[in-house]
């Protein structure tokens, strides 16, 4: 069974990522839940996402159903208006 088109997968990256995704996880992701390489299933904006972290940089991989994907997408824009207010939120 072919599974691969259910989902929808984001990127967040930069020094305030971060930032934004501790805003609603229930992961403790500066504590190193999610080590560099690693993957975990958490809540974020009130849905289940997995979360893939690819290296040690600060860039972090969002894997959440694609009939969510809209909600993640318009609450990661919130969160980075939020977090970083010279960043304009563009809906």
């Amino acid at each position: 069974m072919d599974v691969s088109s259910t989902g929808a997968l984001f990127e967040i990256g930069g020094p305030r990522a971060i930032d934004v995704l501790m805003r609603d996880c229930t992961l403790d992701l500066e504590g190193g839940a999610v080590p560099p390489g690693g993957c975990a299933q958490t809540t974020l904006a009130q849905l289940t996402v997995m979360v893939h972290r690819p290296a040690a940089e600060p860039a972090w991989r969002l894997w959440v159903d694609r009939t969510a994907a809209r909600h993640l997408w318009e609450w990661l824009l919130d969160s980075v208006a939020l977090v970083v207010p010279s960043i304009s939120n563009t809906r």
